[in-house]
């Protein structure tokens, strides 16, 4: 299994939408920026909204794999009428129950399901509900609708289509490695490297007896033929496939080091920094990017000999 792959990420950052076509009830959608985030709002809604809103055809999938199609669902307007009522549907699959947008902060909906096609369409459409209605029917009811009424007011934003994960990279299965300053070498699931102008070097082999909870482990050791290393050694790690988040203990940290992860175009998206002080610290890491973006690659800079046995990553 690759990476978390993405099959579609949809921030609708700098006003792009990003291939997402409006459904016959989404003519009144607008796209919004508030404080640097772009998301879609129905401007000035009339009437109850009553079908498809957004579609995309998407590519990439596998069939027989699980996928995962999410979007993010706000509530500007906690007093009105309406209550809407979500629907995202997968052609040929199914759709996910219906759910009511009821927070005035961004929840995620989501729908998992298994492929059956390379290629398939994803609907979003969504109904405004009237509190006489059924709630178990996205059908509206009609009966005493105040004359000023209007459509519940609402946003979306950051729609995406990925493997669910987490997934583990574990070092167990490969043999011994042992990488000086302009060389590097590839997992399943990332590329790690030391640049040419880094000091010391890193390895790959069985814990020592003295590293905690790592025996008979294959750990990857930063900073490896020195004792405290000074300038500081960064190594990268270059991901094939990108995600949200990913944690990861991090061992037998004696001096202060960093963990920083980074987009695609080199933007720094979470940043942890460790100082033990004279103690050993073995932290627990945690590198999560905002909603808006995901992590291509991540680097850790260490003044001491310290080892790693596996990551976590996850998509969302």
């Amino acid at each position: 299994m690759s990476l978390l792959p993405y099959l579609d990420f949809s921030p609708f950052a700098d006003e792009d939408w990003q291939g997402w076509e409006k459904g016959p009830n989404g003519a009144q959608l607008k796209m919004l920026n508030e404080s640097g985030n772009y998301y879609l709002r129905f401007e000035n809604p009339q009437g109850h909204i009553t079908g498809r809103i957004l579609s995309k055809t998407v590519s990439g999938f596998i069939p027989g794999n699980l996928y995962r199609f999410s979007v993010d669902f706000r509530r500007n307007m906690e007093q009105d009428y309406w209550q809407p009522v979500v629907e995202l549907t997968v052609s040929g699959i199914g759709r996910a129950p219906d759910q009511a947008i009821v927070e005035p902060h961004w929840v995620t909906f989501s729908f998992d399901f298994v492929a059956t096609d390379s290629t398939h369409r994803l609907d979003i459409a969504t109904f405004d509900r009237a509190p006489d209605a059924n709630a178990c029917s996205p059908e509206t009811a009609t009966s005493s609708v105040p004359p000023d009424a209007v459509s519940a007011d609402y946003s979306l934003d950051q729609i995406r289509v990925f493997e669910p994960g987490p997934v583990t990279e574990n070092f167990d299965s490969y043999p011994d490695t042992h990488v000086w300053p302009g060389e590097g070498f590839s997992t399943e699931h990332m590329s790690i490297s030391l640049a040419s102008d880094q000091p010391g070097s890193i390895a790959l082999h069985q814990a020592r007896e003295e590293d905690p909870g790592y025996a008979q482990r294959q750990v990857l050791c930063l900073g490896h033929n020195t004792g405290n290393i000074y300038p500081p050694q960064t190594t990268r790690f270059d991901l094939p496939r990108v995600c949200q988040a990913l944690t990861f203990d991090w061992a037998d940290i004696r001096q202060p080091a960093q963990a920083n992860a980074y987009d695609a175009d080199g933007n720094l998206l979470a940043s942890e920094d460790f100082d033990p002080g004279s103690n050993t610290l073995n932290a627990k890491v945690q590198l999560n990017a905002p909603r808006d973006a995901l992590i291509s690659r991540f680097e850790l800079t260490t003044r001491n000999r310290t080892s790693v046995d596996h990551f976590d990553f996850a998509a969302d």
